[in-house]
């Protein structure tokens, strides 16, 4: 059960500390880690080449670029590249590959769980843990077939199947839409989870956090009537901030949408779904 793990950072300083130690006590380590630096000024440049270990390697952006979620997703693609390169050099043999942002905390047994999961069931190809909001030892909410893209593992064939990393806005929901078109599962294991280091119970988390899901919504062809809805949703059931949050941010986002049909198609029915779905809770 042999996996590679990718993880792209900028200006991490207060958080990337505690994921190289959370990534170094894995009871199942990595064959081989690839941290990508874009352009940090922080300091956390230099927490990364002090590093001391073969199976790490850091490799740093040639020149800036302004951070979005589109230009997030390009990025990774780049880094799948890389690191195919250099375990093919390596000899490496791997059989799944995890993406981790920088400023996460995983369980001890946390690709542990995941890779056992995956071993057991051939049809699943996308996998995470459950997310924990480490300011309230909380657990984030998400529907059990939409693993969470800031710590998930991939099966390699199922990445295969889809295209490699999809080069959009939210790149993992569009993954894991993809995957689901090809037959493969996806899910969220409730037997283990990692932590999220960032505030996210301020007014500020919220705001950018769901700025960014509006965002991400709108390049998939959510329609204004269902933003409207799910930010009046948020509002009331997350945080004032969460709802206002998404909905300028799906406002202020391009007017360009995804090309797939399958994943707009989708996305639009889910919208169609969620609103029926509504309209009848709001009767009762």
């Amino acid at each position: 059960m042999s996996y590679i793990l990718v993880t792209i950072v900028r200006n991490e300083i207060t958080n990337i500390g505690n994921l190289i130690k959370s990534v170094k006590n894995q009871s199942l380590k990595p064959k081989f880690w690839l941290i990508f630096d874009d352009q940090s000024n922080d300091g956390t440049k230099e927490i990364l080449l002090n590093l001391n270990a073969e199976w790490i390697t850091v490799e740093e952006a040639k020149e800036y670029a302004e951070r979005s979620l589109l230009n997030y997703s390009n990025i990774l693609s780049q880094c799948f590249e890389i690191i195919e390169k250099l375990v093919s050099s390596k000899n490496i043999s791997w059989e799944y590959i995890a993406v981790v942002d920088g400023d996460v905390i995983l369980e001890n047994k946390y690709f542990d769980h995941l890779t056992q999961y995956l071993k057991k069931h051939k049809n699943v190809g996308i996998v995470s843990g459950k997310l924990i909001d480490s300011t309230f030892n909380k657990e984030i909410y998400q529907r059990n077939e939409l693993p969470w893209g800031a710590a998930n593992l991939y099966r390699k064939e199922c990445l295969k199947d889809i295209g490699g990393f999809a080069s959009a806005p939210s790149h993992n929901s569009v993954e894991n839409v993809l995957a689901n078109i090809k037959g493969w599962k996806t899910k969220i294991l409730s037997t283990t989870k990692f932590f999220h280091q960032r505030d996210m119970g301020a007014k500020k988390g919220y705001f950018a956090g769901y700025h960014a899901m509006g965002g991400a919504a709108k390049w998939l062809g959510i329609t204004l009537t269902y933003a409207l809805t799910k930010s009046i949703y948020l509002t009331f059931k997350i945080h004032p901030a969460a709802g206002i949050g998404y909905l300028v941010g799906f406002s202020e986002a391009s007017e360009k949408k995804c090309d797939n049909k399958s994943v707009t198609n989708f996305y639009r029915e889910k919208a169609i779904f969620s609103n029926i779905f509504r309209k009848i809770i709001l009767r009762k």
